[in-house]
């Protein structure tokens, strides 16, 4: 899915990101407590936060904007984000 967008020069429409960016948001906030923050080279070969926060990373970066978008369209301010980016959609990660 990412590849995809990434390779797409107009990335998904804004209700498609929102639809997926909030599932993908939800399910990545219960990685900080399962991950028990030992060094890599610690951690077991199977463990994949890692990479799970490579794949949120590029992920919320194309999903974001458009999410955004989608939020402000549904209030009424046409694609007017002013006010709608804090820390919990532009943290990245």
């Amino acid at each position: 899915m990412a590849a995809r967008w990434a390779a797409a020069e107009a990335g998904p429409e804004s209700a498609e990101a929102f639809r997926r960016y909030v599932p993908l948001h939800t399910q990545w906030r219960r990685l900080p407590y399962l991950d028990p923050g030992l060094p890599t080279v610690l951690l077991s070969a199977d463990w994949s936060a890692v990479v799970s926060r490579q794949v949120f990373q590029q992920l919320h970066g194309i999903l974001v904007d458009p999410s955004l978008r989608h939020v402000a369209e549904s209030r009424g301010r046409g694609t007017d984000v002013t006010g709608l980016t804090s820390r919990i959609w532009r943290h990245g990660g």
